[in-house]
């Protein structure tokens, strides 16, 4: 059964209106589920920052509880290093008389500045090392520290680090940064270095004048242990033997310290920060997270920096799911479409095939039993008894040709033809196959042959003049105005070639390969008009395929067809 373009078109115009439906839906509930992932996402990332923030408050709060129910724990507990409390070892403040350099310091100072050699300065500034810890210039900085951290003054670290532990809380940030800078570049091992800057670091304003200024009178008392809570830090100090205080403090420093080294514990791709301010969240500059707060309005913020980014790149990821989805529904939909089209079109194709054999055998009985009733009842006249017996015969024969055929069609479909190859003079088996179609069709175009008549190879003349039959035969269906049928046989290479040619409308790019399918023909509007069973050309690729080669059609829409069948050489066949 033929189809024409418009039925097609408008077949796959109503599935494809069908299968929007479902598709848009899908699209529908994408969309919608790329709303709900983005709020979603948003709202995940907002419990995990509040969690990581409430956590790392909680954890905060354990460590300075169990710091000051400790009663002065020795050793330190390690793991309070890990709850951002700054360990603090302070020296008392001394009054302003025991801070006071004596009369000998003094001097030394004056020598140094006012050294007429080397050798004189020199010996002021041994003598600053030795006895002069305290000593101030006319600026009020620290002499002893810089003179000590020279390679040739000899200062032990051990000392150096007493020093700083004893005196850093009363360093200026000038001179802090100075002592830095020495003490970077003084060739220490890495193990003292880090010792240095330590003590360095703890010492630092904002911890130990806190320290010095509101508890000055308990550390010259010598109080054990202090304790202390407020707005701007919390801590636990306790009396060593030798008068000096160590413990852990809690203050803006230690936390920013901390949150720098990565505590507290949180997701990748997340961020924290410590902010001052009664709106830490928006001081913060993170467009999502959650404030804890830790020391009056000193808050820990804990948050994802680019949230759009993630939700974005979650979005694509469901988007490209959605679409994939909506692609393979649509794509299975129109493949079960497909497949339910050709079944159908096979079965028209079928029952048009019972209709046609039925055709084809039912015109050459009735011819006979037209004829055997004339004889049988001897109407017919002497002189007509010849006419009619070759009437007989040729139907019996036409007759014979299509059961044939289709009983070859039918073993081959299965499998279980066989061909008796042998060597033949394929011109001759072409000059046959002209022969008996010019009998049968005396009113047919003319046939042209262009034979090469040394052209011999191992093929089953019966199987490649059947071919033939229906290549000859369909050319007179489909190019019945296209004249002269040509047949050529020649030798190409290590093949023949056996070609039919026509001058007929030729056959479209699209229908040349399904052509030779059992059952299919071509989709226009001369195959429709056309009686045909559709297995002429499946038997001609059976037939060239059982002799090894293959078979071929050569068209331009317009130009006429040529089918060509290939054989092996003679010296390749067997």
């Amino acid at each position: 059964m033929l189809e024409t373009r418009s039925p097609r078109l408008r077949e796959w115009g109503l599935f494809l209106l069908v299968a929007a439906l479902p598709a848009t839906a899908l699209g529908v509930l994408g969309y919608r589920a790329l709303q709900n992932e983005e709020a979603g996402l948003k709202r995940e990332m907002s419990l995990i920052a509040e969690r990581t923030a409430r956590d790392a408050g909680d954890e905060v709060e354990r460590g300075i509880e169990a710091v000051e129910r400790a009663q002065r724990p020795e050793p330190m507990p390690a793991w309070l290093d890990h709850v951002v409390l700054a360990k603090a070892r302070l020296s008392a403040p001394r009054s302003a008389a025991s801070d006071e350099p004596s009369e000998d310091c003094k001097k030394a100072a004056d020598a140094r500045k006012k050294g007429a050699d080397e050798a004189a300065r020199r010996a002021a500034e041994e003598r600053i090392v030795r006895d002069c810890p305290t000593l101030r210039n006319s600026r009020g900085r620290y002499l002893w520290p810089l003179l000590a951290l020279t390679p040739a003054s000899g200062v032990a670290p051990a000392r150096i680090l007493a020093w700083l532990e004893e005196h850093g809380a009363r360093l200026a940030a000038v001179e802090r940064a100075a002592l830095t800078q020495e003490i970077a570049t003084g060739g220490f091992d890495d193990t003292t270095r880090a010792a240095l800057m330590q003590a360095l670091d703890t010492g630092a304003d904002e911890l130990g004048s806190h320290l010095l200024v509101e508890h000055r009178a308990a550390l010259t008392a010598g109080v054990t242990p202090i304790l202390w809570r407020n707005d701007t830090s919390r801590g636990a100090l306790w009396q060593r033997e030798d008068g000096s205080y160590e413990g852990y403090v809690l203050h803006l420093g230690s936390l920013q310290r901390a949150v720098a080294a990565g505590w507290p514990p949180r997701p990748a791709d997340y961020a924290a920060k410590v902010v001052v301010g009664s709106q830490p969240v928006a001081a913060s500059g993170l467009p999502l997270a959650s404030a804890q707060a830790l020391l009056g309005q000193i808050h820990l913020v804990v948050g994802h920096p680019r949230p759009q980014a993630v939700a974005a790149r979650s979005k694509l990821i469901l988007a490209s799911v959605s679409l994939a989805a909506s692609l393979l529904a649509v794509a299975l939909a129109a493949l079960l479409f497909s497949r339910m089209r050709r079944a159908r079109a096979l079965g028209a194709l079928r029952t048009d095939f019972v209709a046609a054999v039925s055709h084809e055998l039912r015109t050459p009985i009735a011819s006979m039993r037209v004829l055997a009733e004339l004889l049988a009842e001897g109407r017919a006249e002497e002189d007509e008894l010849p006419e009619i017996h070759a009437a007989l015969v040729a139907e019996a024969k036409r007759l014979g040709t299509t059961v044939d055929r289709l009983l070859s069609f039918s073993r081959m479909e299965a499998g279980k033809a066989t061909t008796a190859r042998q060597r033949v003079n394929v011109g001759e088996v072409a000059r046959e196959a002209i022969a008996r179609f010019e009998s049968r069709h005396p009113e047919a175009a003319p046939v042209t042959a262009e034979i090469d008549e040394e052209v011999v190879a191992a093929a089953d003349p019966h199987g490649l003049g059947m071919a033939l039959d229906n290549l000859l035969l369909n050319a007179r269906k489909y190019a019945p105005e296209g004249m002269p049928y040509e047949v050529s046989v020649s030798r190409l290479r290590d093949r023949v070639r056996v070609a039919v040619r026509d001058h007929g409308p030729g056959i479209a790019r699209r229908d040349q390969k399904r052509i030779f399918a059992p059952f299919e023909r071509a989709d226009d509007r001369l195959s429709a008009a056309t009686e045909g069973s559709g297995i002429g050309l499946s038997l001609v690729r059976h037939v060239a395929k059982s002799h090894g080669g293959d078979a071929e059609v050569e068209s331009t829409p317009g130009e006429g067809a040529c089918f060509v069948i290939w054989l092996p050489d003679s010296e390749r066949g067997t």
